[in-house]
């Protein structure tokens, strides 16, 4: 407990930069960006996807899955739910804010001619928002990451340094919450 609360710590002295970046590789890297209602597929099949999992398929030998099915249900159905209306939940009330985790490549593109130039591909793999709960508390929120894209880093090195960066730079406010099932934490 002491040295999450430690990493925790260390994370709060992070600023937010516009666009947070980490490179897996010369042809790969994770970007972290603000949400644009582009992603909104994406991020609804990651929310099931992870759904499914955590209360079924990985963590309880399926015993949950019609839990999660009436659960992700009631989210993606529900049009006020704050899946759907991430601009009135995420950025209207006071500062908050919904980030984008995607997974860029580049690939080499041949020309017809003697040139070559760079073909930038983004996916999106995962997502977070900050919600305003109060003048002094903001809620991290709907924090995951897809399965293939965990256990890297993405999570304490990208997403949660911008949400504290964040909460930071407003003024007044005291408390991150995080609200996540105990089987989320291997997202961060």
């Amino acid at each position: 407990m002491h040295k999450r609360r430690r990493l925790l710590q260390r994370l709060l002295l992070v600023t937010l930069l516009p666009t947070a970046t980490t490179s897996m590789s010369p042809s790969s890297s994770y970007k972290l960006r603000r949400y644009e209602p582009s992603d909104k597929p994406a991020i609804i099949s990651i929310f099931c996807d992870n759904i499914r999992e955590g209360w079924g398929e990985l963590h309880h030998s399926g015993r949950y899955l019609s839990n999660a099915e009436r659960y992700i249900q009631s989210v993606v159905e529900d049009e006020s739910s704050d899946l759907n209306t991430i601009d009135g939940v995420y950025f209207a009330k006071g500062g908050g804010d919904f980030w984008t985790l995607t997974y860029v490549t580049q690939e080499e593109e041949d020309n017809n001619d003697t040139t070559s130039s760079r073909k930038e591909t983004e996916t999106v793999v995962g997502m977070c928002g900050l919600e305003v709960i109060s003048e002094s508390e903001v809620e991290l929120r709907r924090m995951c990451i897809g399965r293939n894209h965990r256990q890297n880093g993405c999570g304490s090195k990208i997403m949660i340094p911008a949400v504290l960066g964040k909460a930071k730079a407003m003024n007044g406010v005291k408390r991150v919450t995080l609200s996540t099932p105990e089987h989320g934490a291997d997202v961060i």
